[in-house]
């Protein structure tokens, strides 16, 4: 499996990187500390400053595509076959929802994906799945491009089951791990996965 980092531009402090090829969406250039990109992509009406040896694909303004999209894209033009996108939380609300939907368009042109930040990744699942967690840290599950039939869960303090989770329900939101392992088996569409690092009153207490 061959995996890039997506750096986004965003006002706040990104995870450490853990990728080795990085490609940045115009200004998330900005988020790396010495790390040469394999390219940055975008419009850059954010940034001006790119050293000379690092790579460019420049595109008009006045475009269809996020910067972000683009880079996704280039990533799977690239021979890519996974994307670990940071910056994806942080700034205007529709810049943050556009940058969720990168989980869907990944996965719609071949590319497994996910979203980190500091203390928690975010991932699309459209099967059964299965996840290494430690004990008593928060998960939410939606329901995302339609509804979802839950037939089991594993790990998980409030059991899912034999559940219809509708999209817009709230249904799932801070649940709690059990056990070092957590899942769900369900049908029907796809199930937008927030994982936290350690449990939600941790975070914000």
């Amino acid at each position: 499996m061959k995996t890039a980092a997506i750096i986004l531009n965003t006002p706040l402090d990104i995870a450490d990187i853990l990728e080795k090829d990085v490609i940045c969406a115009d200004a998330g250039f900005q988020h790396l500390k010495g790390q040469i990109p394999l390219a940055i992509v975008g419009d850059f009406d954010s940034i001006r400053e790119i050293p000379q040896t690092v790579k460019k694909i420049t595109y008009p303004v006045e475009k269809n595509e996020s910067d972000g999209q683009l880079a996704v894209a280039f990533a799977r033009d690239n021979g890519f076959d996974e994307v670990v996108i940071y910056g994806a939380l942080g700034g205007r609300i529709e810049h943050v929802l556009g940058n969720i939907g990168l989980l869907k368009y990944a996965k719609s042109i071949g590319l497994k994906a996910s979203i980190r930040e500091k203390f928690l990744t975010m991932t699309l699942e459209d099967k059964t799945f299965t996840f290494t967690a430690e004990v008593n840290t928060s998960v939410s599950v939606f329901a995302y491009g339609g509804d979802v039939t839950v037939t089991h869960s594993r790990g998980l303090y409030y059991p899912l089951e034999n559940l219809l989770l509708t999209e817009g329900s709230t249904r799932g939101i801070s649940n709690i791990t059990t056990a070092s392992e957590f899942g769900l088996d369900f049908s029907g569409g796809n199930l937008l996965i927030i994982r936290y690092s350690k449990h939600i009153e941790d975070l914000i207490g």
